[in-house]
């Protein structure tokens, strides 16, 4: 008799309180399936790509430290488990620090 892997749902992202933040402050993250996450990824207007360091605080909640050496303005947010990347990414703004 064999066991088949419990399917893990994809991550996403529903909302980011606050939506804009300086490098190195921390945010929190909402959405689905955010307690198996494995990475947060932050990429900024000019696509330059920066890991987080988070805690996972529930199935749907994260805190997120906003990487430092990103560019302001435009951003956008990931999160990554076992089954792949959340899509879309989530709209974020970088503040000049």
């Amino acid at each position: 008799m064999t066991e088949t892997a419990a399917k893990i749902d994809r991550p996403g992202i529903d909302n980011i309180d606050p939506e804009a933040a300086k490098g190195g402050q921390k945010v929190a993250v909402y959405g689905k399936h955010l307690g198996g996450v494995t990475k947060i990824t932050f990429t900024d207007r000019d696509s330059h790509a920066k890991d987080a360091t988070f805690t996972v605080k529930s199935n749907d909640e994260l805190e997120v430290v906003v990487p430092v050496g990103l560019n302001a303005g435009p951003a956008t947010v990931t999160a990554t488990n076992k089954s792949g990347a959340s899509k879309p990414p989530y709209d974020f703004t970088i503040l000049p620090g």
